[in-house]
This record gives C-alpha cells, sequence and structure tokens, in this order.
C-alpha cells in the first residue's frame, strides 16, 4: 500500500509543480533530466532505491500529463473562442444574480468538448434546465491562458471558457441525461427549504446541505460573523460532511455489506448534488476506499488512500491543482493524520482521573482535531484570503456538535416534508433553535478582540515560521508528550499577542494612518487618529476578496473600536456592496452619501435600512463640506453632475498634521477638471488613482494641478477591465509620481510619525 502512496503522491507532485511553474520549453527538459536520474538509480538495489525510482518515475509522468493535458485543453478552448456560434447542452441550473444570468454549458463541436460558463446580461437564460441543447453566440475568454484568481477557481472545477453573450438562445431540443438527476434534486432541495425552515436559517441551510453559498455571502450578520469565528469550513463541502451521512447511514442500516453500499450511493449522490467540487470528490473516493477495503481484505490506510484521492482528481483534471478548497481540504486532513492522535494522546496523558477524561473527551477530541486543521490550512488561508481566525476552535468545542444534528435532521425533515409537511414544518421550526444557536456562538466567538489575524507580508510569514520551528525543536526533544506540546505552544501565544502588540503599539505612536485595503477589483480606504476612524467606499467586483472582513479586522487590529465617518464616493457596486455588512461588524456613527443617490439607487435603500436597524446617521451631502473628526479634516466634494454614470462620483479630501489624501471614486477627466479649479484642493500627498487607474482618469494636468507624490491603485490582478491602463501608469510616472498597486503590493499604508 506504500507504493501505491508514493507513486500518487509523486505523480501529484509533478501535477502540481507544472502548475505553479509549467513552461513549454524548459518541461521537456526537466523531463529528462528527471528520467535521467531514473536510470542512474538503476544500480541501486536496495528498498530506498525501488522508491527513489517509483517516486522520479512518476513524478516524471505527472510533469508530463499535465504539458499534454495543457496543450490540447488550450487547443480546445481557443477553437471555440474564433467561433460565431455554438451548440452546448446546459449543464445546470441557471443562477440568477443582481444584474446578469450566469449558466453552466457544455460546448460541443469540431473543436471537442469543452465546459464553459455564459454570463446573460440581458436574463434571457432564466428558464433553461440542465439537458437542453442550445445554438448561441458570445465573446469568449480562455480560462487556461489567463493568469488570476477567477481563472484558476474555475479551470480547478473543468470551467475552460467563460463568456458574454451576444446573441439569443435558440432551443434546439430539451432532455436529461442520468447525469443530470443529481442537478434536479438538488434545485428541488433548494427550492423546498424555504417552505419547510424559518428564513433566518434559509442561508446556512442551503450553504451546509448543498454546498450552496450564495444567499450566505449575501446575509451580514451571519456570513461575517462565520468568517471571524473560523466556522466556514461546515459549509465548505468536505469529508465532514461525507462522515455524517456515513455514519448515519451505518447507525440505521448496520455496519455491514448493505450499509457500506447504501452509504457509497447517498455520499456520490451527495457529491454530484454539491457540485462535485475537487473537496467534495477527494472525501467521496476516501470514504469509497474505507468502505471497500474489508470487501478486499485490505485494511485502510488514511495516507494511502489521500494520495491515491488526490492522483485521480488531478487525472481527471490536473487544473484542480489551482482549487484553494482542494488545497484546504488535503491541508486538513493532512494535519489531522499528523498531528490530531498525538495531541489527543498528550492531554489525555496529563488527565489521572478516567471520570475526567470520560468528561473531556469531547472537547479534548475537537482540541485536537482543531489545531492539527490548522497546522497546515492556517499559512493557506492567510496567503489565499488575507487573514486567519486562530480562534476557530473555541467555535468547534462549542458548536461542532451540533452541526451534524442539523445536517442530517435538515434532510430528514425534507423527506417528511412529502409525507407530512405540518408535522416536518414543526420539527423544522425546533431545529432551527440549534441553527440559531450555532449563530450566536460563532457571533459571540467573532467578536472576541484580535479573534483574526490579518495577514500583513512578511512579518506574518516570519510569526508562523517561528511557531512551526519552535514545535518541530521541542518534537525532537526529550520532554514528556504533554510538555512538547504545551512548552511550544505557550511560546507560540507570546509570539501572536506580540505580534498584535507591534502593530497597536506602532498604531499608537503613529499621529495618523491612511490605508488603501486590498480590495481587489473595488476600492475601500481607511483612516485613523487616535480614536477616531474613517472609512471611505467598501466594494469588490472580485468573488475572492472580502474587503468588509479585511477593513474591519484591520481596524480591529489597531485599536479602533468603531468608524466615526463612513464616506461613499457613489453607489456602483464595486465601491459599495460591502456596506451594509461592514456596517453590521462595526458601529457606524455617520454615512455620507452624495445627494444624487436619494431614493434612486437600489444600495441607497439596501443602507438606508440597514442603517435604521444598526443606529447610524444618513448623512446626505448636496454641497462642498469641510468636517473635523478628530485629527483628521474632511472635504466632500459632491459632483454636480447627476447621472447613474462615473462622473456622478464625489471627491474626498482627507488632511492629517500637514498631509493630505485625495479619493476620487471612478472620477473620470471631467470630475479632475472640475476640482482643479477649486482653491481648496492644493497640493497633496497621496492621490487614490481615479477609476482603478482607467485611461479615462488621472489626466496630466489634474496631476500637475495636485502634485501627488504618491499615488496607489486599487485594482484587481488580472481583471477583465484592463485595468490600470498603461498611459495612465505612465502620465503619473512621468510627473515623478510614485506608483503602488493593491493587486501587486496588497494593502498599502501611509503612517504619519
Amino acid at each position: 500500500m506504500r507504493k501505491l502512496a508514493v507513486g500518487s503522491g509523486a505523480f501529484s507532485a509533478g501535477i502540481f509543480i507544472s502548475y505553479y511553474l509549467y513552461d513549454p520549453v524548459l518541461w521537456p527538459v526537466i523531463s529528462g533530466m528527471l528520467l535521467i536520474c531514473f536510470l542512474l538509480c538503476i544500480s541501486v538495489r536496495k528498498n530506498i532505491g525501488m522508491t527513489l525510482r517509483l517516486f522520479l518515475l512518476m513524478c516524471t509522468l505527472g510533469l508530463t500529463y499535465f504539458s499534454v493535458y495543457h496543450a490540447v485543453a488550450e487547443k480546445t478552448a481557443e477553437a471555440y473562442i474564433s467561433s460565431e456560434s455554438c451548440t452546448a447542452v446546459v449543464s445546470d441550473f441557471p443562477e440568477e444574480y443582481d444584474n446578469y444570468t450566469r449558466v453552466k454549458v457544455s460546448l460541443y463541436g469540431s473543436g471537442g468538448r469543452c465546459s464553459a460558463l455564459i454570463y446573460d446580461y440581458y436574463k434571457n437564460t432564466g428558464g433553461l434546465t440542465p439537458g437542453d441543447r442550445i445554438m448561441f453566440s458570445a465573446n469568449f475568454r480562455s480560462m487556461i491562458s489567463s493568469d488570476s484568481a477567477v481563472s484558476d477557481s474555475n479551470i480547478s472545477k473543468g470551467i475552460m471558457l467563460t463568456g458574454r453573450l451576444t446573441s439569443d438562445v435558440a432551443v434546439l431540443g430539451k432532455g436529461t441525461h442520468a447525469l443530470h438527476i443529481s442537478k434536479y434534486l438538488s434545485h428541488t432541495i433548494y427550492d423546498k427549504i424555504p417552505e419547510v425552515f424559518p428564513d433566518d436559517t434559509v442561508p446556512f441551510l442551503r450553504a451546509l446541505l448543498l454546498g450552496r453559498k450564495t444567499d450566505l455571502y449575501s446575509d451580514n450578520s451571519v456570513y461575517p460573523a462565520f468568517l471571524r469565528s473560523g466556522f466556514m469550513h461546515t459549509v465548505a463541502i468536505s469529508g465532514m460532511h461525507i462522515s455524517f451521512i456515513a455514519g448515519f447511514c451505518i447507525a440505521v442500516f448496520g455496519n455491514n455489506r448493505r450499509g457500506s453500499v447504501i452509504s457509497l450511493i447517498l455520499i456520490w449522490l451527495f457529491v454530484f448534488m454539491s457540485g462535485n467540487t475537487p473537496s467534495a470528490a477527494r472525501a467521496g473516493i476516501m470514504q469509497t476506499v474505507l468502505l471497500m477495503a474489508p470487501f478486499f481484505r485490505r485494511e485502510n490506510d488514511t495516507v494511502t488512500s489521500l494520495a491515491l484521492a488526490l492522483s485521480v482528481l488531478l487525472v481527471i483534471n490536473p487544473f484542480a491543482a489551482g482549487s484553494i478548497s482542494l488545497q484546504l481540504s488535503f491541508g486538513a486532513v493532512l494535519g489531522i493524520v499528523i498531528f490530531s492522535s498525538r495531541i489527543n494522546e498528550a492531554l489525555h496523558s496529563a488527565l489521572q482521573s478516567e471520570t475526567i477524561k470520560r468528561v473531556l473527551r469531547y472537547p479534548i477530541g475537537i482540541i485536537s482535531a482543531s489545531i492539527g486543521v490548522m497546522a497546515f490550512t492556517v499559512p493557506l488561508s492567510a496567503l489565499h484570503f488575507g487573514y486567519v481566525s486562530f480562534l476557530s476552535f473555541i467555535t468547534n468545542v462549542f458548536a461542532l456538535w451540533a452541526v451534524p444534528v442539523c445536517f442530517c435532521g435538515a434532510y430528514l425533515c425534507l423527506i417528511l416534508y412529502m409525507m407530512m409537511p405540518v408535522t416536518a414544518q414543526l420539527i423544522a421550526g425546533i431545529l432551527a433553535y440549534l441553527c440559531r444557536y450555532i449563530f450566536y456562538v460563532c457571533s459571540a466567538v467573532s467578536g472576541i478582540p484580535y479573534a483574526v489575524i490579518p495577514y500583513e507580508g512578511r512579518i506574518t510569514l516570519l510569526l508562523f515560521a517561528l511557531i512551526y520551528v519552535l514545535f518541530i525543536i521541542f518534537g525532537f526533544s526529550s520532554f514528556s508528550a504533554l510538555k512538547k506540546l504545551l512548552i511550544p505552544a505557550g511560546f507560540s501565544v507570546i509570539l501572536v499577542l506580540s505580534y498584535f502588540l507591534f502593530f497597536r503599539v506602532s498604531a499608537d505612536s503613529a499621529k495618523a494612518t491612511f490605508t488603501v485595503i486590498d480590495a481587489g477589483q473595488g476600492e475601500c480606504v481607511a483612516a485613523f487618529s487616535g480614536n477616531r476612524a474613517v472609512v471611505i467606499d467598501c466594494g469588490t467586483s472580485d468573488y475572492f476578496r472580502d474587503p468588509v472582513v479585511d477593513c474591519a479586522d484591520y481596524l480591529y487590529s489597531r485599536g479602533q473600536k468603531n468608524i466615526d465617518a463612513l464616506m461613499l464616493t457613489h453607489l456602483h457596486s464595486d465601491h459599495v456592496n460591502g456596506v451594509c455588512r461592514l456596517m453590521e461588524l462595526i458601529d457606524v456613527s455617520n454615512v455620507f452619501i452624495p445627494v444624487n443617490a436619494e431614493d434612486t439607487d437600489e444600495y441607497f435603500l439596501l443602507i438606508k435600512k440597514t442603517a435604521e436597524r444598526t443606529g447610524s446617521r444618513i448623512i446626505l451631502v448636496d454641497a462642498d463640506s469641510a468636517l473635523n473628526i478628530g485629527d483628521i479634516e474632511a472635504e466632500l466634494y459632491p459632483s454636480y453632475i447627476l447621472t447613474d454614470t462615473n462622473e456622478s462620483c464625489m471627491a474626498i479630501k482627507l488632511s492629517a498634521f500637514d498631509r493630505s489624501f485625495l479619493v476620487t471614486g471612478d472620477g473620470t477627466y471631467i470630475n479632475e477638471m472640475i476640482l482643479s479649479k477649486k482653491d481648496s484642493i492644493g497640493d497633496i500627498d497621496v492621490l487614490v488613482a481615479g477609476h482603478h487607474g482607467a485611461d479615462g482618469s488621472s489626466c496630466t494636468y489634474f496631476l500637475q494641478r495636485t502634485d501627488p507624490e504618491y499615488s496607489v491603485i486599487s485594482v484587481g490582478k488580472n481583471n477583465s477591465y484592463g485595468h490600470p491602463s498603461v498611459y495612465a501608469i505612465e502620465r503619473m510616472l512621468s510627473e515623478g509620481i510614485a506608483v503602488f498597486r493593491t493587486d501587486l503590493c496588497g494593502r498599502v499604508s501611509f503612517i504619519i510619525n
């Protein structure tokens, strides 16, 4: 079995190396070198020689397989980019969003099969169902040749193209396929959940039962609490959900052949219902190996099944190597395998009484598993999401026991609803209190000061490295198992507290701080001095960024407990779609909105409703205004061009201790020329470039008039808009302005000492 683990692991390693360092010219050379090493190892006859040869051979195979798959997939995708019209089979039900509909299809034609996501801004595809054969025209973009987080997410799920619909959709025929049954079942369950359960629990249950988190992302009270408390793993379909199903089937049908067969059927039905994501498929494969091992008279080896599951997924789709859910899923399982049992034994060894051991068995088990999971997922989360919750083990101890009850109980309620709807709704009402208990625990933990550690670049990586080094050093020491755990854990707590203290002291010693949060393709700016804070905009169009949590946690980590003024340049989604959630996360005293948005914009109504609930005051700005917020002076310049375009932006200038910062939102040349005529603008130190560095902003006259020393461009990596414009950057550089970009630098801060 270990040979299978080595071979599968080596093949997967070759795929991962290829994915992150792919070079079509270099890989044949590297593969050839590995083969030469393989031949040189033939003379080594010991077991280590056999293992090394197997590793080199399978690693070479992984490199070669990825190169071939990449070339074929790229050629297939390019064949459809140049197509005038396409035929396809609808793969899933369309998903409705604010201003577009998105539908997954499988293209077929002379170029071969290729999965694609179609974006329909005319919303003509809402009536499509899985199995429909359609014809349409679209402007396609290849995910293979694109380098962005969105592309990584799509191709990891097997989606090679995204396209914007440019024609009507002609339905050539209706039809279903056996593979679509799970989609219809998932869609039915999705629609039935609101009929059975109370409204406040629907987003959570849709995410828990089906892995569909769109509604949960929009829940301004539950979603942020889940994020900050480290409880989002419960709605990311993984091995935990698979174990719930297997455990339920074994409890009901027995630990026998019948129970195993029913478990496998329900497990794979659930995997396909939840979208067949890499993490769900990984869990399904591992559980299948576990259940099938006795039939082949083999003992299940977790490391082998983990390596085998990874290699199977990468054979099906090598691009799955870039899936953060897959990486976190495998990292979590590996951490549990390596560390959790040892931690559990060490903690139990410190207890002398058998009664106390029985009482504390559950919390010790949860803590051990949580720490094991965090061993590898913490750095991955920090690098990918920009923050880490170190208090997730507390949430797990108090709330994790309720998750399987909600999961199994909700499915049973849905089944019962078909036969006895009233009874099912009564039981669902009781189950809803358990869901609310989970919400309460997450909210309580997320409210603990410094519940989340924000990623601060190299210093955060240094913190992780020191913690790992401590555990490694003491792991090889002669201390008892308990001391090997507790001593480095104690030092780690000191390091984490010192980490927060460093930034808190830095914040306290600074007269003022001005920060552009990394909002991806969006904007969020924070400034604070003493205990007074100002935030300008909070939104993004980047699915993989959450400036709301980043902004709130950044302010919390700097000792700021509330926002005195939340100022909005305009009400476009990428600038304000996180405002309501920010108002839920942290107290906001005043919200300043340009007057032309009053009662005419959907976001204005949402913000107004949230303000009424949270006690924030909305102030409509209809003329040039100035106000003092502690040591920060704010000057607001609303636009007198009352349209729904970018020209309606309000510009905001913040000044503190003889330093000034200007934010123009999505303002264009027109706004900049109007601002240039205002005497109060004067010279500024930092400009947040207008419209994410688009060519229609940052004109030469405006740059010369304001004479900034620095410019920050808030922009998403490899975004579809082509921001920032090379011409805008050239204009800034030609004026001697130092340019920083959030897609390259992450969060950008200016500290006034």
